[in-house]
This record gives C-alpha cells, structure tokens and sequence, in this order.
C-alpha cells in the first residue's frame, strides 16, 4: 500500500529505496510541468503526496496504480 512508502518518503532518515519512495521524493522535487506528466501515469501516488502536503496526514488503503 502507497502509504508504507509514503512514510518512508518523507521521513529523510529513511534508507528505504523502492520504486515508489523514488518516484514520491521525485514528484516533491519537481517543476509544475514534469509533476503534470508523473501524475498523468501515477494519480494514485500523487492524490497520496498531495493530500500529503495540503495535511500532512497520510492517506491509508490507497493501493498502486
């Protein structure tokens, strides 16, 4: 579940490297127009990251994509 991965991306300490905790660190990282085109392929991770960022809570049961 996003979730499990979105917590380890966001605490830094973290040594965590799977490919969601990648992608979640890249779409904090980047500009409007390449976020627009990951979250064209991933919504489900950007929903998470976003309600994320509006909150900082994190979204549970979101499954990937």
């Amino acid at each position: 579940m996003l979730e499990i991965d979105m917590r380890n991306a966001v605490d830094i300490s973290s040594k965590t490297t799977n490919f969601h905790v990648l992608l979640i660190r890249l779409m904090r990282k980047a500009d409007m127009g390449n976020y627009a085109r990951l979250k064209s392929v991933f919504p489900n991770t950007a929903r998470v990251l976003e309600h994320w960022i509006e909150t900082e809570e994190i979204l549970e049961g979101v499954s990937y994509e």
